[in-house]
């Protein structure tokens, strides 16, 4: 084996568990933010507007079970977990955590810009600004 060879795997090993690490973290966070924050947000909406006209990716989130987003994300941990422990090719690893990673930063994204969205029409239309 050549010296950058050898010097290689210890770097795709150590960049694949950093962005298994934040894939993991970006997993837990979607979890917490879709069965704890949204039906928070459900019950704000409720308040503010019963019945109220909210945007349909909104509606559809807030409709969703909480028990289908938290069984998502558990079971994209425990595979991402199985997959570390399985896997032998360093670069397919270290891709599959990436994609993981970007994938749940987006859903979380997606759930963020879905809750404020409405907030910002209801702030704005209570001030005249709609």
């Amino acid at each position: 084996m050549t010296e950058t060879s050898q010097n290689a795997r210890p770097r795709y090993r150590i960049a694949s568990l950093i962005m298994l690490t934040l894939a993991l973290l970006g997993l837990l966070a979607l979890l917490f933010t879709s069965t704890v924050v949204v039906p928070k947000f459900g019950k704000i909406f409720d308040d503010i507007q019963p019945g109220g006209n909210l945007p349909a990716l909104t509606q559809m989130i807030l409709s969703t079970p909480r028990a289908v987003y938290g069984l998502c994300c558990l079971v994209a941990i425990a595979m991402l977990i199985w997959k570390e422990s399985r896997s032998t090719s360093k670069t397919r690893t270290l891709a599959l955590n990436t994609a993981a990673f970007i994938i749940a930063n987006v859903l979380l994204a997606v759930i963020v810009y879905a809750m404020f969205v409405p907030e910002i029409g209801i702030v704005n239309s209570q001030n005249g600004l709609h």
